[in-house]
């Protein structure tokens, strides 16, 4: 007989980022010469994370910033700084700099947002 399944005790720290999200954080980060590594599951000092992005330049393993998705905000934080909320994944970017995602990019972005996978 199967056990059942352990409760949660308290929601994620963090949560998923929406696909649309995700397209736009990966083609900022190559505009950049930056790699999007994304991290599932994760525990960070005791609070789980649902996903965490992390941005590594080429050819590096650490990461230059981290972000992760609150139910109501986008935390950015650089690395060896203190995380920053931010209202979505473009007004995150934009305060480290980052420039928008090149035309293909916005091209995939209008597609997602056309099927509503986007909003």
């Amino acid at each position: 007989m199967n056990s059942p399944a352990t409760s949660r005790r308290k929601l994620p720290y963090a949560i998923a980022f929406a696909v649309h999200e995700l397209v736009l954080i990966r083609s900022w980060a190559e505009r950049n010469g930056m790699l999007m590594k994304l991290r599932l599951d994760q525990v960070v000092d005791g609070e789980e994370f649902e996903e965490l992005v992390l941005l590594c330049r080429r050819g590096s393993t650490q990461p230059v910033l981290s972000l992760w998705r609150k139910t109501n905000a986008v935390v950015v934080q650089r690395a060896g700084g203190a995380p920053r909320s931010h209202g979505g994944v473009q007004a995150a970017l934009s305060q480290v700099g980052l420039r928008p995602p090149a035309e293909p990019a916005l091209a995939i972005w209008r597609h997602l947002r056309a099927w509503g996978l986007a909003s």
